[in-house]
């Protein structure tokens, strides 16, 4: 006999919320998880089903929000709710709203139903209406449906990736760098990334000579004030910093620090943080950086050339024809409709 929404009323109910970087609502990066737009959409999305079915809202204790990708096996906070389901006293369901969520990876997705499916704990995806039977409580056709939206998952998650490493290499071929570059702070109170060059022989522990890594972010973020980066950027900065000045002969590192001012400069004037995407929009921004982020991040790279101003020039004075396909079609949408008016 089928599972049914009926057999699982009077059960606990462990929900599992995961959304990637990209899913993020804008401006959500900095909130508390439970506060964050996506997650409260899925959450509302589940006790939506669970309500029409007469079973309980989701108790908050049992809800695990997680920001990841579906491909990655060893997600901590998916490993913890499957091990609360299945050690959990009583009848218990496992709660998703789609089986993506739960893993993009068929052959690791399936291992980590094992626990539940071994202590009696079916899974519910509720936007897609489907109940994983168990050990006790077998549900073939159910089974069947797992393998088939897990497989799907894991086919487009590698043409997805096939695509993105074809076009990182077509774009680096052709001097595009391959994401954001480095970020410039254009809203901070000082020139960030020349501050932690200047100091970053302080960045090391106090008895190794340093004022402590601590306090040190401390520091940075004191220099930097509201507009500036937390303490943590200092960490993946600062090996950047460091790679720069050692691969760099002395006349190329003063070549590319110009290049970087004038990077940081035109955000100011700007006022958008072509790095983070943060502040008014700037096309000559984007364009720019586009264009440009290659040499500005990897400038010992012999893919990404010194521009020259020539080509700053035309970049800066016709940034449709310099930006990326997907911000072009922004372009056409935002443009297009001033030009109609």
């Amino acid at each position: 006999m089928s599972l049914e929404p009926k057999d699982l009323k009077g059960t606990k109910k462990v929900v599992y919320l995961r959304i990637s970087g990209r899913e993020q609502a804008l401006g959500d990066e900095h909130k508390p998880k439970h506060k964050q737009q996506t997650f409260k959409e899925q959450l509302a999305r589940v006790n939506q089903y669970l309500t029409d079915h007469n079973l309980g809202k989701a108790d908050e204790k049992f809800v695990f929000r997680e920001i990841g990708t579906g491909a990655d096996p060893t997600r901590p906070i998916w490993k913890e709710s499957v091990k609360t389901a299945a050690n959990l006293k009583g009848k218990v369901v496992y709660v998703v709203t789609e089986l993506s969520r739960f893993a993009r990876n068929l052959r690791y997705g399936a291992s980590e139903t094992i626990p539940l499916y071994e202590n009696d704990v079916p899974m519910l995806a509720t936007d897609e209406r489907l109940i994983i039977g168990t050990e006790k409580r077998p549900e073939p056709d159910s089974d069947i449906m797992m393998g088939i939206k897990m497989s799907l998952s894991t086919g487009e998650l590698e043409t997805t990736k096939k695509k993105e490493l074809s076009g990182r290499r077509a774009r680096t071929e052709s001097g595009v760098y391959h994401s954001a570059g480095l970020s410039l702070w254009p809203f901070a109170d000082a020139d960030m990334f020349a501050w932690l060059r200047d100091n970053i022989h302080l960045f090391k522990k106090k008895d190794e000579g340093g004022m402590g890594k601590a306090a040190f972010k401390r520091r940075l973020e004191a220099i930097g004030g509201e507009g500036g980066p937390t303490g943590a950027w200092a960490i993946a900065a600062s090996k950047t910093a460091a790679e720069i000045a050692e691969k760099l002969s002395p006349e190329e590192y003063q070549q590319w620090e110009a290049f970087r001012q004038r990077i940081l400069e035109l955000e100011q004037a700007e006022g958008y943080d072509g790095a983070r995407g943060k502040g008014k929009l700037s096309w000559p921004v984007k364009a720019i950086r586009y264009r440009f982020n290659g040499y500005l991040t990897k400038p010992f790279d012999p893919n990404f050339s010194e521009p020259t101003e020539a080509e700053w020039e035309e970049v800066y004075s016709n940034p449709r024809d310099n930006i990326s396909a997907k911000d072009r079609k922004v372009w056409n949408i935002v443009i297009g409709k001033r030009k109609k008016r």
